[in-house]
């Protein structure tokens, strides 16, 4: 694939994720990972009602794609009536359901009632030999998703790690797998991470201007950027603390002393 088809197959993707959940879109997307067009007919349609928490959630599971390795993978939606942080329980409900239809491989996107956002996620089950005989396991359903939507912001990582699956061949199970994994992320983000605290560190002009002091102090401020962010991501602190429009008539340096370039970290992270 050259460059150009390759650049508008991902603007493609970033165009689907980028917005509220569409069925069309959703088929439209698997066609241009798969490179295969899914039939816009359902193998089965229900409706669970034994969770009294959830109220209603529907399933539907459309014909199965064959990869590369000779695995089926079905694709499905969940629509449902719990919030977009509700993976790990949704998940082993649909293994609940999986495991009944002769199918280990899914890739379904959750759709949340009233949400701007969805979650698209890959299942895998694996079969077990134990003392009671063979059973499917459900590989870890916390590791293996990616929230997408309108309010998502930064779907770079979904984004490229879908589009490098579709370009590549041939289309395996475990690459999609690999897809999907949070752990090449992980790795990616602390050698980003140890990367600027080193530019960080030779940059950053302190009182003693030592090395370890400003490692010190750079791992506080990393340290108070989490925190914080976890506090937004919770919807405990307001959305307003992050838009640089309002916090420029906010913080000023009427009102704290200091260089114009320390306010958000004196007015807000100290």
């Amino acid at each position: 694939m050259n460059t150009l088809m390759k650049n508008r197959l991902q603007a493609d993707i970033a165009r689907i994720l980028s917005n509220r959940f569409s069925e069309s879109d959703f088929l439209k997307l698997i066609g241009l990972i798969f490179d295969k067009d899914v039939p816009n007919e359902q193998i089965f349609n229900r409706v669970d009602q034994t969770s009294p928490d959830i109220k209603k959630l529907k399933l539907a599971v459309y014909h199965p794609i064959e990869l590369d390795d000779r695995n089926e993978l079905v694709v499905g939606i969940v629509y449902h009536n719990r919030t977009i942080e509700s993976k790990v329980s949704l998940v082993r409900e649909v293994f609940r359901v999986l495991k009944n239809t002769g199918y280990s491989k899914a890739l379904i996107a959750f759709v949340p009632k009233n949400s701007q956002n969805w979650r698209l996620s890959y299942i895998q089950l694996t079969p077990q030999i134990t003392q009671k005989g063979a059973r499917w396991h459900l590989e870890n359903p916390r590791r293996y998703s990616f929230v997408v939507g309108k309010e998502i912001k930064g779907l770079h990582t979904p984004v490229k790690r879908l589009t490098s699956f579709a370009t590549q061949s041939p289309k395996t199970a475990s690459k999609l797998l690999e897809t999907f994994s949070v752990e090449p992320l992980t790795k990616e983000f602390y050698k980003e991470l140890i990367k600027w605290v080193n530019w960080a560190i030779a940059e950053l002009k302190i009182g003693a201007n030592s090395d370890e002091l400003k490692r010190h102090f750079i791992i506080t401020f990393i340290t108070r950027i989490i925190f914080i962010w976890f506090l937004k991501q919770k919807k405990l602190v307001p959305e307003e603390l992050f838009e640089e429009g309002v916090l420029q008539n906010i913080l000023t340096t009427n009102n704290l002393s200091g260089s114009p370039k320390t306010i958000y970290y004196k007015g807000l992270l100290h």
